[in-house]
């Protein structure tokens, strides 16, 4: 008890392994839901009571009836939502239509307002869309498990595949046999929607890893306190302390795979759904489509629960072996930095047939993300024979789990806190006089670079930006177009370009071209023609050239319909800038060092000087990093050849107030984006002046910036005005500028507050 209470005395880390759980629980409900709004949680509530009563009556029928019965509703619904838009049943009267939804009377009572008879009808059509894909998937499932021993005998008779000796064959033959052990499994239609988000929420995968590594440190924090020798002096200070925290960390193992694990899975299945289908063979959920074990839904629950477990457990040995081998406790973070760092690069990046793929699988994110071990059928080549990620993985974790186990409790009982020092710090001896060499020839500028990028690890941060930018949403996809409309689109993507007279001359010869007993061309046309009057009018009373362009790709990624993805990425950046900045002032209060700097020729007005550059260029880069990743994929998908067009040819902007090319829209965009990231390193370097420890600046930073910020991101609104956030993603504020002057008033206090702290960081070092 008394190395649980040294632990959890801590106030700060008992805080953090109180919140984890609660995070996980929180994003896990966020992701169901969209928002923490009371409306979104009744949308939900009303959504999953449809899709759960739809179930049940599918369930009376065979799986072709009931494909048939839901394309007959989701057929109905979208020629009533194509009706709301006046595409499609131009012949069909308001009272006809509600008798269409005679099956839907609150659908039929909105037939006077298009819009929520729109929104409406989502709630229908997405559970129809669902059960119509898991159907055809029960129904197509017995021939996919046929084709797999088809394949196997036919492309074993070929001469690439024939070869007895050969990895192919033995991956044909291995695969066939193991899919034959669920040949006569059936799949049954039941309510996925639970068991499918739990299995796709990922993040809890993540925090699972943090509780790990705190506890892990937690058992090395008598080296940086300086009480390593006076604990191994003691008669209980070797194998027997070692052993309690064995259990330490496997009760902890046991405790966050219930709460991060056990508590989303109850809250998945009472919010969306699918107690009662827990019997069901494994292979009923989609996910599990290639997962060759027979076994029931709720028999893998607890195998799973059970290999998470023992998966965290070896990922905490693991650790603790590595870095039990370490004495300074900044070198260990470091390198225990480094092992994620690579360890994920493998994982996520080596291609499935590279030659290094077991670097892939056999890889500490196989034991992190082990859902994949499931969900995912892959044999890779060991010396000419096929072995399978899944089974690989899990024979080999008893092994290593002893293997690391033996290790670390062999550091704990032999390592010396003086002498017999391990090879990696005798590499860091050796590399840190390499250093040296460099280091003493360092400007004032060039150490506090130094200090701010290794010391404080502000270049790992900018490290792990790069590799996770690429994956980051930067759109929502989003049309205004009907089913009825491609033949406009065609047009559109073709007659891009000013609207000139060139244009004209494109119209005539299209009409020439197009068959004037088709309807469809004629009414694109007709649309076409209408719209480049309209461009010209609005061209002519704005005083700007008129252009056609297609508007989904600038909606899509500066309108209004990607408001959530933008305040994510910008509370993302503004978090990395913050937790960069905040060491700028911290560190030198942490090392007590400040008084004596502030002494020194060239300390006090030079080095903030230098602080206050290295800040900007915080900023600028992580602008580089995530909104240039935005700016490369938005070119190489859409390649605009018409950004020189007045930036009021898009409907959303046509009352912007500065007359502008798209080019210079985006330039202005992305430049307010990089003057909001450089205020909040500003921000965050005041905030870093008032913190005796940087522990204590990381928490105040994110407590200050990072709280309001998630608030605002989880559909609280009121926290746009308290989180500089709003501001970063700039698009929502920046047109709304053109209608509502007040809003430019968030930018004047934030200017303000920016402005301000930094004179005030400035003083404190100054004065």
């Amino acid at each position: 008890m008394g190395e649980w209470k040294r632990i959890l005395s801590n106030p700060r880390r008992l805080a953090l392994l109180l919140a984890i759980p609660l995070i996980c629980i929180g994003l896990f409900l966020y992701d169901c839901t969209g928002s923490i709004q009371l409306s979104s949680w009744q949308e939900m509530i009303e959504n999953n009571q449809f899709y759960q009563g739809l179930v049940r009556e599918m369930q009376d029928y065979s799986l072709e009836e009931a494909q048939t019965y839901l394309t007959e509703q989701s057929d109905l619904l979208s020629d009533v939502v194509l009706w709301t838009w006046g595409w499609a049943l131009e012949d069909k009267t308001a009272e006809e239509v509600a008798e269409m939804l005679a099956g839907y009377p609150d659908l039929a009572a909105l037939i006077e307002q298009p819009e929520a008879l729109r929104a409406g009808t989502r709630k229908y059509s997405q559970a129809y869309a669902e059960l119509q894909e898991q159907l055809q998937y029960l129904i197509d499932y017995p021939g996919y498990l046929a084709q797999i021993q088809t394949q196997a005998e036919t492309q074993s008779q070929t001469t690439i595949f024939g070869d007895p000796n050969s990895f192919s064959y033995r991956n044909l033959q291995k695969t066939a046999g193991e899919f034959r052990t669920i040949q006569d499994v059936t799949v049954e239609m039941g309510n996925n929607r639970g068991m499918e988000s739990w299995i796709a929420f990922d993040l809890a995968d993540y925090l699972y890893v943090v509780v790990l590594i705190v506890f892990v440190l937690a058992f090395l924090e008598e080296r940086k306190k300086g009480l390593w020798s006076t604990i191994r002096s003691c008669q209980k200070g070797r194998m027997h302390l070692g052993w309690v925290r064995v259990g330490i960390l496997f009760a902890v193992c046991v405790i966050y795979t219930l709460l991060l694990y056990g508590i989303n899975l109850v809250l998945a299945l009472e919010l969306e759904g699918g107690w009662e289908g827990l019997g069901r063979s494994l292979q009923s959920l989609m996910s599990f489509k290639t997962c060759p074990i027979p076994i029931s839904i709720g028999g893998w629950i607890v195998q799973y629960l059970l290999v998470k477990v023992a998966s965290g457990f070896l990922i905490g040995v693991l650790l603790w072996c590595v870095l039990g081998w370490i004495s300074n406790i900044q070198f260990s973070v470091t390198v225990l930095a480094a092992i994620l760092i690579v360890e994920y690069v493998l994982f996520a990046t080596l291609p499935v047939q590279s030659i290094l793929n077991p670097l892939k699988y056999f890889n500490l994110f196989s034991y992190i993300q082990t859902s994949k071990l499931y969900t995912q059928y892959l044999n890779i080549d060991l010396f000419g024979y096929p072995f399978g990620i899944r089974t690989l993985a899990l024979w080999a974790l008893p092994f290593l789990l002893a293997l690391f186990l033996f290790g670390a409790l062999w550091v704990q009982r032999n390592r010396y806190p003086a002498g017999n020092r391990d090879w990696l710090s005798k590499f860091a001896h050796l590399v840190n006089r390499a250093l040296d060499l460099g280091r003493r020839h360092l400007s004032i500028g060039g150490m506090e670079t130094y200090k701010t990028l290794l010391l404080e690890w502000s270049i790992l941060l900018l490290v792990v930006l790069y590799v996770f930018a690429g994956d980051l949403q930067y759109y929502t996809y989003q049309s205004d177009s009907g089913a009825y409309d491609m033949w406009y689109e065609a047009y559109l993507r073709d007659a891009e370009g000013p609207a000139d007279s060139t244009m004209d001359d494109y119209l005539a010869n299209a009409r020439a071209l197009a068959d004037p007993n088709d309807g469809q061309l004629q009414s694109a046309l007709d649309q076409l023609e209408a719209r480049v009057q309209e461009l010209r009018q609005r061209a002519e009373e704005g005083g700007y050239e008129p252009w056609l362009l297609q508007q989904e790709p600038y909606r899509n990624l500066y309108g209004d319909w990607p408001q959530e993805v933008q305040r994510r990425n910008a509370t993302l950046a503004m978090i990395v800038v913050a937790l960069c900045s905040v060491g700028l002032v911290a560190y030198e209060r942490q090392a007590g060092v400040g008084y004596m700097l502030r002494s020194v020729k060239r300390g006090r007005r030079g080095i903030f000087r230098r602080k206050t550059v290295l800040a900007v260029l915080l900023a600028v880069a992580v602008s580089a990093i995530l909104y240039g990743h935005e700016i490369l994929r938005f070119l190489e998908e859409y390649q605009p050849s018409v950004l020189a067009a007045p930036v009021q040819n898009l409907d959303f902007l046509q009352a912007f107030p500065l007359k502008l090319s798209i080019s210079g829209y985006m330039a202005l965009t992305y430049g307010l984006r990089t003057c909001m990231l450089i205020l909040t390193a500003f921000v965050a370097m005041f905030i870093g002046s008032r913190a005796n420890r940087m522990e204590s600046a990381y928490m105040l930073v994110l407590g200050i910036l990072g709280v309001p910020a998630l608030l605002l991101i989880l559909g609280l609104d009121v926290f746009g005005w308290v989180s500089p956030a709003i501001l970063i993603s700039t698009s929502q504020l920046l047109n709304l500028t053109a209608s509502q002057p007040l809003a430019i008033l968030p930018w004047i206090l934030w200017a303000a507050a920016g402005g301000l702290a930094w004179f005030f960081s400035r003083k404190y070092w100054v004065r």
